[in-house]
């Protein structure tokens, strides 16, 4: 597999049930899977994400990790959200819901954080 396709793909279990989902990945054949808690992490490209959501029935939600950057305050998430490079990976005329979860982060306000991805995401 081509490694600048190569991204986490994050195979979200029901709690409590991470260790038959970790066999279920196996079995079905996935490279490298990686428990952890709420999930398995995997590492492949959008055919290995079409393939969990069909074939794992464990599977709550298969997430593709498509980037990452680190944001300590808003003004910082705003700078860093607009540089992202979203087009590589998003078409403009597909709509898409934007949810932020600020657990554990010093960004609290997860409404002014989701404000700021859309406002990146438009631009």
């Amino acid at each position: 597999m081509d490694s600048q396709n190569t991204f986490d793909i994050f195979i979200v279990a029901t709690p409590g049930l991470e260790d038959m989902l970790l066999a279920e990945v196996t079995e079905k054949g996935f490279a490298d899977p990686v428990a952890s808690p709420g999930g398995i992490t995997v590492q492949g490209g959008w055919p290995e994400v079409w393939r969990a959501n069909l074939q794992l029935r464990g599977a709550s939600r298969v997430l593709a990790r498509i980037g990452s950057f680190m944001a300590f305050h808003l003004a910082q998430l705003d700078k860093r959200a607009r540089k992202f490079p979203w087009g590589d990976v998003l078409r403009a005329d597909v709509p898409l819901r934007v949810q932020v979860t600020t657990k554990a982060s010093k960004i609290y306000h997860a409404g002014a954080a989701t404000q700021r991805i859309e406002t990146a995401l438009r631009e």
